[in-house]
């Protein structure tokens, strides 16, 4: 666990505390590590758990299928970023899959031990955590109505447009996550109609593209 510390350290759950109190609150948590292979399932649509992870090596996406069973991406988590929280707290069947892009480390905690733990009061690092976590899934919150509010576009450039404006300022680099087959998933628009909409972009002087970081060229596209 110590190689991890460094991961844990920069993970909003751990905000405030004291990296000497993480073998106590792993030990509370019966934590765990898992190793996964690429495209293996963390978890399966349905699925109820008590435990929320935290990415501590590779990649993680998380995404569902639309009625014509088609993958929709909702987002791809990398170190140090916690996922499967409120499936964790909410005890009901999961509606979200998560699936490992590439080979991939998670820190595996139980919720359930975790409130328990923090309402004992025995355990203050606990409480802080517990803390911590409402503060992100709050954050979670607004990130999905922002997906939401992307979705809600009829247009590609719209969708586009959104998603630049959530994810950068003006005159500045977005270093896209998503390879363009992810990022039309994460859109949920048709490869090719992307690849087109953003060469028009570019050759309308919107943004310029160099390799996977888009450049906003004419900051009045996001007003």
């Amino acid at each position: 666990m110590q190689q991890w510390e460094s991961v844990l350290a920069s993970c909003i759950l751990f905000k405030d505390i004291n990296s000497a109190d993480y073998a106590q609150i792993l030990e509370r948590t019966n934590a765990r590590i898992v190793s996964y292979e690429p495209n293996d399932l963390l978890i399966r649509l349905g699925e109820t758990t008590t435990f929320a992870g935290i990415v501590l090596d590779g990649t993680v996406e998380i995404g569902f299928y639309d009625e014509a069973g088609s993958p929709v991406n909702v987002n791809h988590l990398r170190a140090p970023e916690p996922f499967a929280d409120a499936i964790a707290c909410s005890h009901m069947p999961s509606v979200i899959q998560a699936r490992a892009v590439d080979a991939c480390t998670v820190l595996w905690m139980d919720t359930a031990a975790l409130m328990t733990s923090a309402a004992s009061g025995t355990c203050p690092s606990a409480a802080q955590l517990m803390e911590n976590m409402v503060r992100m899934l709050s954050r979670k919150n607004i990130f999905l109505n922002r997906k939401m509010q992307i979705l809600a576009q009829k247009r590609t450039r719209d969708r586009i447009k959104m998603y630049l404006r959530n994810r950068c300022l003006p005159d500045s680099d977005t270093q896209v996550s998503f390879s363009r087959n992810d990022l039309a998933h994460y859109l949920n628009v048709d490869r090719s109609a992307l690849s087109r909409e953003l060469g028009r972009m570019r050759d309308e002087g919107i943004i310029d593209i160099r390799g996977n970081a888009i450049v906003v060229v004419d900051p009045s596209f996001l007003d």
